[in-house]
């Protein structure tokens, strides 16, 4: 449970532009979570749109981006998260407060052929899965 009680866990994915990794991981969070999670991305850098292709990837497996927009850190709420996963560990990144810090390496899709961007699409949701099952996450009515 998070300190405020609420019993929703409290969680951000970071990457660089805020446009693809960090939105596709966003959205399965969301997804699988439902009501039991309070989920944000952002970018250290962030673009001015979601790359295109996000959106109609993420439309293939049942989720919707419409509503999502880029945002930079300074835009998240300013509160202790309880997961922040980084999606490139090479960044450098403003501290956040968060129980636990996480590093995932994804690679960037946006260059990729469509089959890679699915691949990385895939990972992205396999790892969001485990992050739920490792930190007991997923509602238990899943």
């Amino acid at each position: 449970m998070n300190e405020e009680g609420s019993g929703k866990k409290k969680l951000l994915f970071l990457c660089v532009w805020n446009s693809c990794r960090s939105q596709m991981a966003e959205a399965f969070a969301r997804k699988l979570g439902g009501d039991h999670v309070e989920v944000y991305s952002a970018g250290i850098d962030p673009s001015t749109q979601i790359e295109p292709r996000v959106s109609e990837m993420m439309r293939e497996v049942g989720c919707n981006l419409v509503g999502h927009r880029t945002k930079a850190i300074t835009a998240i709420p300013d509160m202790e998260y309880d997961i922040v996963v980084t999606m490139v560990g090479d960044q450098p990144c403003p501290p956040i407060r968060a129980r636990r810090h996480i590093i995932w390496n994804i690679p960037n899709p946006k260059r990729l052929t469509e089959d890679g961007f699915r691949a990385v699409r895939n990972l992205i949701h396999m790892m969001v899965e485990e992050l739920f099952a490792i930190f007991g996450i997923i509602p238990p009515d899943v």
